[in-house]
């Protein structure tokens, strides 16, 4: 499957992504949400093989313990996604 096709985990993390953006956009400043979009996005990559990405990611969540937690809260969103989309 195209990782751009609708059903491609790919998209699943993006449509999260936006619904998660869209929400946090309320709470956060625009630098918030810029480094927050950034972590998703790699967080994307990094669940379809892109090891450079999950290297980047390691690296960033070691030096700062939000970047870890909101990559914890990202990860849980997705893995939310898949289960209420594999169930429908």
């Amino acid at each position: 499957m195209p990782l751009t096709s609708a059903a491609s985990p790919l998209s699943r993390c993006l449509r999260m992504r936006n619904r998660w953006s869209m929400s946090a956009a309320r709470a956060h400043p625009a630098s918030d949400r810029d480094w927050k979009d950034q972590l998703v996005e790699l967080h994307v990559l990094a669940a379809n093989g892109d090891k450079a990405a999950a290297s980047e990611a390691e690296r960033w969540m070691a030096d700062d313990p939000e970047v870890r937690k909101a990559w914890a809260e990202v990860e849980a969103t997705c893995d939310r996604i898949r289960g209420s989309e594999e169930s429908a």
